[in-house]
């Protein structure tokens, strides 16, 4: 379930940062009372914790992910976003993001891929996950120079098949 309380800002911005006591990434993109939230999972959480969040009418409440069971739940102004994420054991990790980012999707092999950018101590860094429709995933790899005003980020991914080059557009709720 994605529940977003927004404030007033209408101009399109995205929120980045950690989930605590996790190497789970997560993103929420929004632009007036729309938004989009990814949780891109690390080496420890990518198969558990990685999942988007969509809802087409934020004042309207609820949406659950078609993975079924999680939750999000989130206080989101232009400076900041704070809450929670719940899994279906009722396991709850706490987020609080105020750092600007930006967040990528692309559906590739019928599954949809995400990835978070974010600043670092090191200047910009990327997490992302590909998946496809029988449950692998994988990290994603960026090909292009990392930068905050990208249009296109070109990735790649190693998975059984070989390597896989595609590219990931900015996610606009």
């Amino acid at each position: 379930m994605l529940l977003l309380l927004l404030g007033c800002a209408t101009e399109a911005y995205t929120l980045v940062g950690v989930l605590d006591d996790t190497d789970a990434w997560i993103g929420v993109a929004v632009e007036g009372d729309r938004a989009a939230a990814y949780v891109a999972g690390g080496s420890d959480t990518m198969n558990t914790h990685t999942r988007w969040f969509l809802d087409d009418d934020l004042f309207s409440t609820e949406l659950r992910d078609e993975s079924g069971g999680w939750s999000f739940e989130a206080s989101v102004t232009d400076a900041g976003a704070a809450g929670t994420l719940i899994s279906p054991e009722e396991e709850v990790w706490t987020f609080d993001v105020v750092e600007s980012g930006a967040l990528f999707d692309a559906v590739d092999s019928g599954c949809r891929d995400g990835a978070i950018l974010a600043p670092g101590d090191g200047g910009l860094e990327l997490q992302g996950v590909w998946c496809d429709t029988s449950g692998s995933q994988e990290t994603v790899v960026p090909v292009t120079e990392l930068s905050m005003d990208l249009e296109l980020l070109e990735v790649q991914v190693e998975t059984d098949a070989g390597l896989r080059a595609f590219d990931m557009g900015p996610v606009t709720p």
